[in-house]
């Protein structure tokens, strides 16, 4: 009977383990999702319209409702976005760091 509290303990740390990949993958898209928001206009642009469209086509009862679904949007684009691009957190890098050489020598 020993050996079925262990299975327990192993099932529950897999899916722990599962949960908090699944969490740093959404944190971590999200935050490249900011930084193409930020600095590229053009996924700005068509991001906020697609946004846009989707609020006016939702049907919701409230604006708790619309907000939480709204939330759920975001980080649908967020992972498209990620899926779309090889590895939106190298791009994401990349557009960082071209501000910050562009910065840099235009201070010079």
């Amino acid at each position: 009977m020993e050996w079925l509290g262990w299975v327990l303990s192993l099932a529950l740390l897999t899916l722990f383990v599962a949960s908090m990949r699944l969490s740093q993958t959404k944190r971590t898209n999200l935050r490249s999702y900011i930084v193409y928001l930020l600095l590229e206009d053009g996924v700005r642009s068509a991001h906020k319209q697609s946004l846009i469209n989707w609020i006016t086509a939702a049907e919701v009862r409230d604006a708790m409702q619309l907000s939480i679904r709204a939330q759920g949007v975001l980080e649908s684009m967020a992972d498209s976005l990620a899926r779309e691009q090889t590895s939106s957190i190298l791009a994401a890098h990349a557009m960082l760091w071209r501000v910050k050489t562009q910065s840099t020598s235009l201070g010079e």
